[in-house]
């Protein structure tokens, strides 16, 4: 946001085109904020690349910082472990002994208490994949990477207005301020608690367990539609928990 602001007050102190005597334009500070913070839209994208089957493919904001995290936690968790995988004596330092704390901490505080020692290990990675995607995506979302970049190409670089880099600098956000990407988060895990209900009960006594068993035939008439419909309004929650903007 710093970036950002130095920008916009770069962008004031430029004179503005046109004919002598003019009265320049004013000065929206907030549109010029907003562009740099929010998503780039698909008729300006920053690598345009078309329609397949009516679906706009192009790569916008949101779509490059879902990659840059991406290809962070590949190449960071990739080399982190396979370097502890060649050492003599398997004891964990540095970065692997900080990736230990948090996957034991995932693993026996979140798994463990929700699934049971039965299912700890089948859960775990999707729990932990989850947790690493959404604590980078929103920690690179507060580093002002496009901003410090624009900084760079306004004083330093001098490209064109049409370069891949001049459509980059428009700011980046977090992934997760999109609501595609939460509805995705939100969408796997209400598909996994079906599946895992199923595994560990059975497809038949899973959807049985819904509701409390005992009750007086009438009250089910009442609660099993409520829970049903909580049950799908349930990952529309989620996207709208794990926005951030």
């Amino acid at each position: 946001m710093l970036a950002s602001l130095l920008l916009a007050f770069a962008i004031i102190q430029e004179p503005h085109e046109g004919a002598a005597g003019a009265a320049p334009a004013k000065f929206n500070p907030g549109e010029t904020i907003i562009e740099h913070v929010s998503n780039s839209g698909h008729e300006h994208p920053l690598i345009p690349l078309g329609k397949v089957f009516g679906i706009d493919l192009s790569v916008t904001k949101h779509v490059m910082m879902l990659w840059l995290v991406a290809a962070f936690l590949f190449v960071v968790v990739t080399f982190t472990v396979r370097r502890y995988l060649k050492q003599d004596r398997l004891i964990p330092s540095g970065l692997m002994n900080g990736l230990e704390a948090v996957v034991e901490f995932v693993r026996d505080s979140i798994a463990k208490p929700n699934v049971g020692n039965k299912w700890v290990l089948t859960w775990t990675p999707l729990i932990l994949t989850f947790f690493f995607f959404i604590l980078c995506a929103n920690a690179i979302g507060l580093i002002p990477i496009f901003e410090f970049v624009a900084l760079l190409d306004r004083f330093a670089l001098h490209t064109g207005p049409e370069s891949f880099l001049n459509r980059l600098i428009h700011g980046g956000t977090t992934a997760t301020a999109n609501f595609n990407v939460t509805a995705g988060l939100a969408t796997v895990t209400f598909f996994a608690i079906i599946l895992a209900g199923s595994k560990a009960h059975g497809f038949v006594k899973h959807w049985k367990n819904i509701v409390p068993h005992g009750l007086h035939p009438l009250i089910y008439v009442l609660l099993i539609p409520i829970e049903i419909i909580g049950m799908f309004v349930r990952p529309f929650a989620l996207t709208m928990r794990l926005l951030q903007t």
